[in-house]
């Protein structure tokens, strides 16, 4: 009896403490997962729930700021209705562009919220708030800046969140300014979805065995996530595959290297062929579907590159699906390299893939530490 009571009085005594290290235990958990509730591929979120992230960390020191809710294609736009309807065309022209998919897909959706539901949505991961329509938004954009007509913070209300502030008097004037700045709106919530998808993409951390193999055999390297497999069975012939599978999406990107090519032959024509050349000769006939491609110059990790951005067809196997390839060259050792994304996913979305698959193309990386083979 003086045991049990004994162990009874313990419990009552450090109830408390306990209760306090179950709560932190569940909420630690909860914050591993929160990221990927959200993500592209719901498989996702079963690996590696053991590893402690930021979030967690914020939290245990007692930072209040909350993560941005809603996915990161979701834009939050709070204006009185004039606003709202001058600003909608223009802001659809700006980031509602589709994505070259045998469905057209879209990575962002706007929505409109009103003045007086702000509170409401303060802490989505996109929020544009137009100062102009109303007094008390007029405050807020001034308290994000003092100066300029269009304001881009990060982090203002939550974790991992752009939010956008434009100061205007009237109608005309808020869309002349969105016009004007449309570049910067694009590029900041296109760089939120980015870091988002990045977070996503590594968040079991880099393979650094695998990475560190690619550079000291090829010259090169890309931050390979743990869960995708390195096919290397054409490395003699300079081309080598990263793949994975998740949500019944067939994910993967190649790099294919040539030396003695200078970049003046680096045209529109002569990278199409290359590219139909490589996926014929490696992936079972692989053509370019020429009815949806887009082919356009653009710096690529501060380098000039030529990109491709399509679809691609297989006649044989009767498959399909988007691509995107970066031509590049490393002038120093007259050596071209082509990196290529694609998907194969009948009957599911593939817009938010492929922005992962181009944010990973994007740790590509040449060094002259490398030893080049």
């Amino acid at each position: 009896m003086d045991l049990l009571t004994g162990v009874m009085s313990w419990f009552k005594k450090r109830g408390v403490w306990v209760g306090g290290v179950a709560v932190l235990i569940v909420c630690g958990i909860c914050l591993q997962l929160g990221p990927l509730l959200d993500v592209p591929g719901h498989a996702e979120a079963h690996m590696r729930l053991s590893k402690w992230n930021k979030t967690l960390a914020n939290f245990l020191i007692g930072n209040p700021m909350p993560r941005g809710i809603g996915i990161s294609g979701k834009i939050v736009v709070v204006a009185e209705d004039g606003h709202w309807q001058a600003l909608k065309p223009i802001l659809e022209n700006v980031l509602m562009q589709p994505m070259l998919t045998p469905q057209p897909e879209y990575l962002f959706e706007l929505v409109h919220v009103l003045p007086k539901d702000f509170d409401q949505y303060r802490a989505y991961r996109n929020v544009i708030v137009v100062g102009g329509s109303h007094p008390s938004l007029g405050n807020i954009v001034d308290e994000l800046s003092a100066l300029g007509d269009v304001v881009i913070r990060k982090d203002v209300w939550a974790t991992q969140q752009v939010v956008i502030g434009i100061r205007a008097g009237d109608v005309l004037s808020s869309a002349e300014k969105v016009g004007v700045n449309g570049d910067r709106i694009d590029a900041a919530v296109d760089g939120g979805m980015a870091d988002w998808l990045t977070t996503i993409l590594y968040h079991a951390g880099v393979d650094e065995v695998v990475t560190k193999g690619l550079a000291d055999q090829y010259g090169w390297q890309i931050q390979v996530p743990i869960g995708f497999e390195v096919m290397r069975d054409y490395a003699d012939q300079h081309f080598v595959t990263f793949v994975r599978q998740v949500d019944r999406r067939q994910l993967w990107m190649w790099v294919y290297w040539e030396d003695g090519v200078t970049p003046d032959q680096l045209t529109a024509d002569w990278c199409l062929d290359k590219r139909n050349a490589i996926s014929a000769k490696f992936y079972g006939g692989d053509q370019t579907d020429l009815n949806a491609l887009k082919i356009y110059q653009t710096d690529f990790n501060g380098n000039l590159a030529v990109c491709l951005e399509g679809l691609w067809e297989n006649a044989k196997s009767w498959q399909g699906g988007p691509f995107k390839s970066y031509s590049v060259i490393d002038a120093d050792r007259g050596r071209l390299y082509m990196i290529n994304m694609g998907i194969y996913a009948p009957n599911r979305t593939k817009a938010l893939q492929m922005r992962q698959l181009d944010a990973l193309a994007h740790t590509f990386e040449i060094s002259s530490t490398f030893v080049m083979k």
